[in-house]
């Protein structure tokens, strides 16, 4: 099992030594995207939470929407925290689609650019 690590580390270390430059910055990019997507798919889980609270009482024991609590009514408070996670729902799926295009670019000429080489 050991080998098969040591021999997957060196295959990687050979691909990443066939990339160009340019390449390189656009795989970064990739991942730096894909921490991007994960951080809005946890918020908008997170905003779940919120809204049920608001809905079900009155009080709020998440900070930020405690303080807005004060200013809004009940049902603004749940229109607007509604509003929030639609709005971050349909921009990381936006944004999921962007990203999943861009990918298949970068794959497609990574793959015909090497595949040459090889």
């Amino acid at each position: 099992m050991a080998v098969d690590r040591v021999n997957l580390r060196a295959d990687c270390l050979k691909l990443w030594k066939l990339l160009y430059r340019k390449e390189k910055q656009k795989i970064f990019a990739l991942v730096l995207g894909m921490f991007f997507l994960s951080f809005l798919d946890v918020l908008g889980i997170g905003l779940f939470v919120p809204i049920v609270q608001v809905a079900t009482s009155n009080e709020v024991a998440f900070w930020p929407i405690s303080s807005l609590q004060t200013s809004y009514s009940q049902r603004a408070l749940i229109l607007f925290l509604v509003g929030s996670l639609v709005s971050v729902i349909l921009l990381k799926n936006l944004l999921t689609v962007t990203f999943s295009r861009a990918q298949y670019k970068v794959q497609y000429s990574l793959n015909e650019r090497i595949g040459l080489k090889v």
